[in-house]
């Protein structure tokens, strides 16, 4: 391009840049595509939150860093914390995890006698009625 259409063209993108920007934050929307693209959609705005590119070079760079041992070392001390809660004894919430899964077990063990011992079918039971309505 041209010095002269680009000084045109520079600050139409900006207006435009800032209008997605403004709108997407405003929604709430993590990324705005470009459908207008002859190679399909292209990303135009994307929240920096959710870029992962400097975690990846990181990464590549040392996958053993130190930075790293220390996330997984959090996400273990994170998940024992959540174990300790559903362990019996511990907590309420422990409590009402067991209370949940006895009155699974009832309702599954409920089920279980309905298979094996099956009541009786609907044709049967309007015999049953007729004999005891004649009586």
């Amino acid at each position: 391009m041209v010095e002269s259409q680009l000084t045109i063209i520079n600050p139409i993108q900006n207006k435009i840049w800032r209008a997605v920007q403004t709108i997407a934050k405003r929604r709430g929307l993590t990324m705005v595509f470009d459908k207008g693209n002859q190679n399909g959609p292209t990303i135009i705005f994307s929240d920096p939150r959710y870029d992962i590119t400097t975690e990846v070079l990181e990464y590549m760079n040392d996958p053993d860093s130190e930075k790293e041992k220390k996330k997984k070392d959090k996400f273990d001390l994170d998940l024992d914390k959540e174990i300790d809660k559903v362990v019996p004894g511990n907590s309420k919430a422990s409590k009402k995890a067991a209370a949940k899964v006895d009155s699974l077990q009832k309702k599954a063990n409920k089920t279980i006698d309905k298979i094996n011992n099956p009541t009786k079918t609907l044709s049967e039971k309007i015999k049953e009625m007729q004999k005891n309505k004649n009586k």
